[in-house]
């Protein structure tokens, strides 16, 4: 819709009404942090709680603390720690996972299509037969509950012959609306037994319900049966109902044989103009010359880039509506199918290319053999009168109001079909005076060569030329960065907090929670060596343990919370770059990018930012924080360790950069190669009834595997890197620890009997013994940040590169009279295309 919005300059209020949505979005995702920040604080300070209560117990029970005990212990809680520091991710992760699938789960819980309407084909029998057939769209339904509560949902009764009187035309239709009354009136009661169902409140709303009501048609091989009525007549919902997408609620349905449908918007997928024909049928050449010969494709394809092989962008945005029209139409002419129901083709046409397909393709092509059934609804009501037109049925207020031949229903006078053709001729006369005048066009078009006038390049040339190329669409895969993601898109993240000085502050939190970690453990190794000194007093020392902890907990959560939020902040300003670049983006910037695109911006990437980003920079720095501050205990403590750091942070760092180099442009694939999935989905919504038509729901399904595989294997290979990097890191986690013990033995004889020596030795490997792990995260997390942060510069990507529109709002503005706007539009030397 971004182009009538763009005409009709409603960029203004469509923002303000997405920025509702958006802030609306953003409040609960506040609560939510909230929770989170607690929830996540709780579980990471676990540790330290359980440590302050078990040392409580433990000198308040009379004992006394001493180096082993105090560092045995420390180490075991140690390993509490980090499970616990993972759980809240585990379980935010679990929950959003049991909503995903609580949402899937109910869509497939919905009822399927039934698809109880095709039979097999009987030589001799109608193709299409529809007996006394009621259709309503499940979209009408008054109280829609978990299946069935319809409003309007009637079902007629057999006719129960009490008596040999034949009744007539107008006493039948009383009896068959009381029994469709009285039964309507049974079910009802019943349903109200079950569950109270809110009543109607006008009669009249039970009627609207009703799409078309008590239908009778047939149609059998070489029969043409033309649909006509006003607009809103039912003429579509009769086409639907047939294929089944429209519900009968009562009567039979049954269509036989291979069906190919044209709808009144004609359905084109981003493919070429080819496989737009053949849709997903094996390419015939001769059949596929036939069809564009019949419908008047051949000159299109003489001025399309790189001709049938070019490419059409979404909903056909480079081909004219005739053009579309055509498409469509010649799509169901090489599907040879036994039954060719066509929703209105010819009214997106001139008169002349309209007089060309119906006796070219629907007349001479379809019709040929006499084993084909045509079900034409269209307003062109001048072709009507032709001798292969087996039959009229006129539409009116959802019910069938006339049918006949032509001649049977011109001779009614005063008919409905009498009228609509006189009120037709009315409104057309001037043109198809015109036309008929025009005697080199109309002898062209009833000529056997009539194919040059109806695509003639004058018509469809400036609608055709979409690009120099036949490429149309822009390739995301040549689009996307590549290498490391540059420092300007961590600084503009840093920025979209609040400033420089906000990142600063989130910064020092951390390193100010991870200095009173090494603190509290410093305080504990230092009490175990003084515990037993006479004039120590237990309750000091716990004291001080107690306070240091506490603070930690306090600082942890204002942290944590201060990140989450100001990283929300940072999401609103990068998703409000966003949506003022897509409103301010030109047309060619849409014609030529899937819609997949940009929703996987707005979608995936925005996601990303409000939830992922801040989970991960927390996680990143408290594991970065970690491993610094464990090295630098070791260092302090014993400084021999400081020969052997230098090889294993070239170890650590070189697998860190191989890791990050992949697991980057592997996360980069998973994002372009999400893309293409969000464009075949919307593209498959937008004509899943003609998909269903052709039985091509096969083929569709085989491409959403085909481009879900290839989303998988990116994201499979994430974690088959996440895996090679784990036994990686394992073994310099182990080379930390088995060096900070073989440091502290080599110490021994220098520092023999020195307690002091003792207890910092002993902190110091509780420290190298927790080392791994953080060793391993601190890794995964940086590749997971430099991966999220593809997300901002995806998102930036748009902002950055794509020029906007001349300025909403100018100086000149102010400058307008008070009676504008007065006076006229004026082009100038003024060169236009697409």
């Amino acid at each position: 819709g971004i182009k009538v919005i763009k005409q009709m300059a409603w960029e203004k209020s469509f923002e303000e009404k997405l920025q509702i949505l958006r802030n609306a979005e953003l409040g609960k995702l506040r609560h939510y942090v909230v929770f989170q920040a607690v929830s996540g604080t709780l579980w990471s300070t676990v540790p330290l709680l359980v440590a302050v209560a078990t040392f409580t117990v433990y000198v308040l029970s009379g004992n006394t603390l001493d180096v082993s005990t105090a560092l045995t212990s420390l180490a075991l809680f140690e390993i509490l720690r980090f499970p616990l520091f993972m759980l809240p991710n585990v379980i935010n992760n679990i929950v959003e996972a049991s909503v995903s699938l609580g949402r899937i789960e109910s869509f497939l819980k919905c009822k399927n299509q039934e698809d109880n309407i095709r039979t097999a084909k009987v030589s001799g029998e109608d193709s299409v037969a529809i007996a006394g057939a009621t259709f309503v769209w499940e979209g009408k339904r008054v109280a829609p509950k978990d299946g069935s509560s319809e409003g309007g949902e009637e079902k007629e009764e057999e006719d129960d012959k009490k008596e040999e009187k034949i009744l007539s035309e107008e006493e039948w239709e009383v009896l068959l609306l009381q029994s469709q009354l009285k039964d309507a009136e049974e079910q009802i009661r019943e349903l109200l037994n079950k569950a109270p169902l809110r009543p109607l409140q006008e009669s009249s709303t039970a009627q609207s319900l009703l799409s078309l009501r008590r239908v009778y048609l047939s149609a059998a091989p070489g029969d043409l049966v033309a649909i006509v009525g006003p607009v809103g007549s039912g003429k579509s919902t009769l086409l639907s109902g047939v294929l089944g997408e429209c519900r009968a609620i009562t009567g039979d349905v049954s269509l036989a044989g291979k069906v190919a449908y044209v709808s009144q918007k004609a359905f084109i997928m981003n493919a070429t103009l080819r496989d737009n024909v053949t849709f997903s049928s094996p390419f015939d050449q001769d059949r596929y010359n036939a069809a564009i010969e019949a419908c008047a494709l051949g000159p299109d394809l003489a001025v399309l880039p790189g001709g049938d092989m070019c490419e059409i962008g979404e909903k056909g945005i480079n081909l004219s509506g005739g053009q579309k029209a055509r498409v469509a139409l010649a799509r169901a002419v090489y599907h040879e199918a036994d039954v060719y129901l066509l929703d209105d083709p010819l009214s997106a046409v001139d008169a002349h290319v309209g007089k060309h397909l119906f006796n070219k393709c629907i007349v001479d092509r379809l019709l040929k053999g006499g084993d084909k059934t045509v079900i034409l609804v269209t307003n062109a009501l001048q072709f009507l009168n032709h001798q292969l037109v087996n039959k009229i049925v006129v539409l009116e207020g959802g019910a069938i109001k006339e049918e006949g031949t032509y001649d049977e229903l011109m001779s009614k006078e005063g008919g409905s079909f009498s009228t609509l053709l006189t009120s037709y001729r009315e409104k057309s006369s001037e043109s198809m005076g015109s036309g008929s005048r025009n005697s080199s066009r109309v002898d062209l078009t009833a000529d056997a060569g009539a194919q040059s006038a109806p695509g003639s390049p004058k018509k469809s040339a400036p609608s055709a030329d979409a690009t120099a190329k036949g490429k149309l669409m822009t390739s995301e895969l040549k689009e996307r960065e590549t290498g490391s993601v540059t420092n300007a898109v961590y600084l503009l993240w840093a920025k979209s907090l609040g400033g420089y000085h906000v990142a600063i502050l989130i910064l020092s939190g951390f390193i100010g929670t991870e200095a009173l970690n090494v603190v509290a453990r410093w305080w504990l190794s230092y009490w175990s060596e003084h515990g037993e000194d006479e004039t120590a007093h237990q309750g000091k020392f716990l004291g001080v343990y107690t306070a240091i902890n506490l603070t930690i907990v306090l600082s942890m959560f204002m942290r944590q919370l201060f990140l989450y939020l100001k990283s929300l902040q940072a999401a609103k300003v990068l998703y409000n770059g966003l949506l003022k670049t897509m409103l301010r983006a030109p047309m060619s910037f849409f014609d030529t990018t899937p819609l997949g695109r940009i929703l996987n911006r707005f979608s995936k990437d925005t996601y990303c930012l409000d939830q992922q980003m801040s989970a991960t920079v927390r996680m990143y720095l408290s594991t970065v924080a970690s491993v610094v501050g464990t090295l630098f205990v070791i260092s302090t403590v014993t400084p021999w360790f400081t020969l052997v750091l230098p090889p294993i942070l070239v170890f650590y760092l070189g697998k860190r950069k191989y890791f990050t180099k992949t697991y980057r442009e592997l996360k980069r694939l998973d994002s372009v190669s999400r893309s293409p999935i969000y464009a075949l989905f919307g593209e498959t919504l937008e004509g899943v009834a003609v998909i269903r038509a052709f039985g091509a729901q096969s083929s569709l399904l085989k491409r959403v595997v085909s481009l879900l595989n290839s989303n998988q294997t990116a994201f499979f290979l994430t974690f088959s890197a996440q895996c090679w990097l784990a036994v990686r890191l394992e073994f310099a986690g182990t080379a930390i620890v088995t060096f900070a013990c073989l440091c502290a033995v080599l110490e021994h004889d220098a520092m023999a009997g020195d307690e002091t020596f003792a207890g910092a030795a002993g902190l110091s490997i509780s420290f190298a013994l927790s080392v791994t792990q953080s060793l391993n995260w601190s890794v995964r997390m940086s590749s997971d940040l430099e991966a999220q942060m593809v997300s901002v510069e995806r998102i930036n990507q748009y902002i950055r590169d794509i020029s906007p529109e001349a300025a909403r709002d100018t100086p000149a503005d102010e400058r307008l009279p008070s009676s504008f706007p007065q006076g006229e539009i004026k082009f100038e030397d003024v060169e236009m295309r697409y």
